[in-house]
């Protein structure tokens, strides 16, 4: 996987910080690159006014 997305639509900060350490963790003891995308939450954030 060359990236991990979080869907910021659910949980909250702790969660994501938590989802984000499982990839960190797994990159360490893999040796791969891995990025991190956080997608934000809502259409209200997407489109542009």
């Amino acid at each position: 996987m060359d990236c991990a997305r979080i869907n910021c639509a659910h949980d909250d900060l702790s969660v994501w910080a938590s989802m984000a350490q499982y990839v960190k963790q797994a990159v360490r003891e893999t040796g791969l690159s891995c990025h991190i995308l956080m997608d934000p939450a809502g259409p209200e954030l997407r489109r542009a006014k």
